[in-house]
Parts: C-alpha cells; structure tokens; sequence
C-alpha cells in the first residue's frame, strides 16, 4: 500500500493484507520482513529524532468481526525500531 525510503535507497513497503511491512533493496530483492499484529497495514514512515524509528499505519475497514477478534489492534499505530536503519529528511514546504 503506502512506502519510505531509508538512508540506503532501500524501499519499505506497507503489504495490505498481508501482515507484514517488506524492505526491498533498490535492485528488488526482498531483504526483510516485519511481521504486524494486523492484517492491513497501510502506510509508513520514518520519524524520530534520529530517524530511527518507522511508524506504520492500519486500517481496521472491511473487516469481519473474526477478524477484528484476530486483529484486535487493526486501526492503530505502530512504532518500530529497526537497529543501523534511518530514514531520509523530508524536504520542507516553502509555501
């Protein structure tokens, strides 16, 4: 669903319905998995004062009440520190 990008060019991608966040390396390969407590994680980004830190979103929509019983964290926000990963400064918005 939604990504980042780390210091390393390497890309963090929020898997929709697949309970998981991948990093992929800037050639493709699949370097890393990040299993999540929810089965739609939808968006991430790196914050923090260091940019050590990937936050990932969900979504709690669409889904059935076994499902939400599973996944009872579906809707929250997640903050994971990854160690020797960073994220990129954004550019700010000048106006």
């Amino acid at each position: 669903d939604g990504l980042t990008v780390d210091d390393e060019g390497c890309l963090w991608v929020a898997v929709w319905d697949a309970w998981r966040v991948s990093r992929y390396s800037p050639d493709g390969r699949e370097l890393m998995r990040i299993r999540m407590p929810v089965p739609r994680p939808t968006s991430c980004c790196f914050g923090g004062e260091s940019l050590d830190t990937l936050y990932v979103t969900s979504a709690s929509v669409r889904l059935n009440q076994a499902s939400l019983t599973a996944a009872p964290q579906s809707g929250s926000l997640f903050a994971i520190r990854i160690p020797g990963v960073r994220g990129l400064p954004e550019t700010s918005f000048a106006g």
